[in-house]
């Protein structure tokens, strides 16, 4: 049988890779890796510093927040964000400012460095930060403080596309096994980065259930631990344990495109049919008008084998706002009309999707595919 991508784990993209790429390094960026870089705090945790006008919010109930460089600011109004919005770096260089004074006064000081390092992170100025890191790394410092030193260094690599030496950073943090959030932080991002990027679905699902069910996930990654979960248990096709991440989330967290056009095959899957079919409504509602919501729409339908029919619509109409000129569309239609036994059909549209298709891994998968089609039709 054909080995079919996941949407969540390809980016909701078969073989559009640089596409892919981007939509994987924003999860990362914008998700998953700034939670831990910039703790507000061990003991109030769900409390941060607006930092347009000092009052302190609470992260789970604010509605006003901005993301800037890797990391999401909270505001106690609109006031505030519409103030930070139109001028982010008057607030952080502000504080940057303050750090460094604070760095250069105590410089022998382990936990004033790494604070400094955060802060430089922050700005984006990740030589200098590597730099105070790899000095601190001579140091004798304490399993806790090495393991916050190795975190960030890990976090600039992955910011920086080095995915490889990533995984080799959060290995050391993991097997320091501290009690500090850098661990927990680690394993988020280890499981992000080899579900995401390395597509390894098994050992990212392992190593992140293993310590959700020891408690080892901090409470301000908890919610983006839940997210990879629900996606990878979709995947695994255990839509039961999908429901159960589903349900853990804020409403504003499941209306994330990586997970909102696909909670109607969860419902579906776990004989909620009303729900299903209502959320299944309002999904195609939002993207009718939309080639590319279309057409991950109809490739999410195909993975689940469910609503074939509809998906045909639904990717013809892609088509014809794409005006077939998307070879990962006419790909998806080809594959659809193969399962409905149309195959003449299925194969002129993969052999147009083959001349327009530019990139090689899907160039190989799709001629691979065209090929057994053609045999398959001669018997």
């Amino acid at each position: 049988m054909e080995k079919i991508n996941s949407q969540w784990r390809k980016g909701k993209l078969n073989y559009s890779i640089n596409l892919q790429r981007l939509i994987v390094a924003l999860f990362l960026y914008f998700l998953i890796l700034p939670a831990h870089i910039f703790p507000a705090g061990r003991q109030h945790e769900h409390l941060v510093k607006d930092v347009v006008c000092g009052m302190q919010v609470d992260i789970h109930e604010t509605k006003f927040t901005s993301n800037y460089k890797g990391k999401v600011y909270y505001f106690c109004s609109e006031r505030c964000k519409k103030a930070f919005d139109e001028d982010p770096e008057k607030y952080i260089e502000g504080q940057l400012s303050q750090v460094k004074a604070e760095y250069e006064k105590n410089p022998d000081d382990v936990k004033v460095a790494l604070k400094y390092s955060k802060a430089l992170v922050q700005n984006g100025s990740f030589e200098e930060a590597k730099s105070l890191l790899n000095r601190l790394t001579n140091k004798a410092i304490s399993d806790e403080d090495q393991s916050e030193v190795y975190f960030q260094l890990g976090y600039i690599a992955t910011k920086q596309g080095k995915y490889d030496e990533a995984l080799s950073l959060y290995s050391l943090v993991i097997k320091k096994d501290t009690k500090a959030e850098s661990y927990s932080g680690a394993v988020v991002n280890t499981a992000a980065i080899r579900y995401q990027i390395k597509d390894e679905l098994e050992p990212a699902f392992q190593i992140l259930s293993k310590a959700l069910k020891e408690g080892r996930i901090a409470e301000r990654h908890l919610a983006t631990a839940h997210k990879l979960m629900l996606m990878m248990n979709y995947d695994r096709k255990d839509y039961y344990a999908a429901k159960k991440y589903l349900e853990m989330m804020s409403s504003e967290a499941a209306k994330d495109e990586h997970i909102a056009d696909s909670i109607w095959v969860i419902y579906l899957m776990t004989n909620e049919k009303d729900k299903g079919e209502k959320i299944l409504k309002e999904t195609y509602e939002r993207v009718q008008d939309d080639f590319f919501g279309l057409y991950r729409l109809a490739s999410i339908a195909y993975e689940a084998n469910l609503k074939i029919d509809e998906a045909l619509n639904w990717i013809d109409k892609a088509n014809k706002l794409s005006k077939g000129e998307k070879f990962y569309v006419l790909d998806t239609y080809s594959k659809l009309m193969w399962l409905v036994g149309k195959r003449e059909e299925a194969i002129n549209l993969l052999e147009k999707a083959i001349s327009l298709c530019k990139n090689e891994s899907a160039l190989v998968e799709m001629k691979g595919r065209l090929e057994s089609y053609k045999e398959a039709l001669k018997k």
